[in-house]
């Protein structure tokens, strides 16, 4: 009877354990925090000459050490330079995926991310190993670019959706497939900025008050990014279902055409800006007459949302259409019927607003 068991694939499992999880590799080495601190003290203190002497003797998990150390943060303010030289000549796989693993914690710090620079821009070969997916290539043009943005979340979330794929359009699953682990800094950003980069099925997807709570816990920039993103995504009829939403911006934008709209919208298109203000219409619309979107009135004027500009004169209780040339006052009580006169009459005596 056997009693003996040779592990033959422990040498693809040591790998697949690696890929995973890159920042453990020093535990199997069984040195000590101390021994490592004095080990990257010491390489970082040697002059040019010592240091050309020194990695000719270098074991490789010394190499992952250094590369642990600078993807953990450089803890101990030391002059780097002596470790980019070495990693720079033995950079390969493993290294660079410890290193993005820490780029992914690191991602706004600006220190990490000339080290980061650096050393791909030597090393491009070994990112595109590491990182070949079925979604984005090549894949070092496309981490250059995030590692230089000034928010590499929305700009991944944006590549990956941009990428087609006809087994599975998951957002989680693209993350992964490029590496980016769903647990770290950038991961859980890129997931909480979903909605400032997403496409229009995805915000049908989502129920209409989970997307309000989650726009009003952004920032007031990702508020802005979710605006520009919502208005070039959805179309005329959608709108009309996001009341509360739409509420919510004109709070922050203040009416079209005002300055304060104007200054909010300068860096959005025509085209945003022309959207925002059907939708506004829209919701006045309904606001003046009825929640009941089969109302006569609302059916009535919703097929002019696009060519006046709709006014709520609260003092009067009416609403006033503009168009270029005549405006049409209409009261909210039915019975009151509607007024129509030149444009230039009801700017110069116009119902109190």
């Amino acid at each position: 009877m056997k009693i003996d068991y040779e592990p033959h694939r422990l040498h693809l499992a040591v790998k697949e354990v690696q890929k995973t999880h890159p920042l453990i590799g020093e535990l199997a080495s069984g040195k000590s925090a101390t021994d490592t601190e004095n080990f990257i003290r010491r390489i970082c203190s040697l002059t040019t000459k010592e240091l050309n002497v020194e990695k000719l003797y270098l074991p490789y998990r010394r190499y992952i050490q250094m590369a642990i150390y600078l993807a953990s943060g450089n803890y101990y303010s030391l002059n780097h330079s002596n470790l980019i030289i070495l990693l720079s000549e033995t950079f390969d796989e493993r290294i660079f995926r410890i290193l993005f693993h820490g780029w992914q914690h690191l991602y706004d710090d600006s220190l990490f991310q000339n080290i980061f620079l650096q050393l791909l821009r030597k090393n491009t070969a070994a990112v595109n190993n590491a990182l070949k997916n079925d979604y984005l290539f090549p894949m070092e043009q496309y981490l250059l670019k995030w590692i230089v943005c000034h928010d590499p979340a929305y700009q991944i979330g944006a590549d990956c959706l941009k990428a087609s794929d006809k087994r599975t359009e998951i957002f989680d699953t693209k993350l992964h497939a490029i590496g980016i682990d769903l647990e770290s800094a950038l991961g859980r950003k890129c997931i909480e900025e979903f909605y400032t980069f997403c496409n229009r099925v995805d915000y049908l997807k989502v129920s209409i008050l989970e997307l309000g709570k989650i726009v009003q816990n952004y920032t007031e920039q990702l508020q802005k990014s979710f605006l520009s993103n919502f208005l070039s995504e959805m179309q005329r009829d959608d709108f009309k279902g996001y009341y509360e939403l739409g509420k919510f911006f004109l709070r922050q934008t203040g009416e079209c055409g005002t300055e304060k709209s104007k200054r909010y919208f300068s860096e959005f298109s025509n085209i945003q800006v022309e959207k925002y203000r059907i939708w506004q219409n829209l919701i006045k619309i309904r606001e003046s007459f009825s929640e009941d979107e089969k109302d006569e009135r609302i059916v009535f004027w919703d097929r002019y949302a696009e060519y006046g500009e709709f006014i709520i004169n609260k003092y009067s209780q009416s609403v006033t259409i503009a168009f270029p040339r005549y405006c049409i006052v209409e009261f909210m009580q039915k019975t009151m019927g509607l007024s129509i006169c030149m444009k230039k009459v009801f700017t110069k005596h116009p119902l109190g607003r």
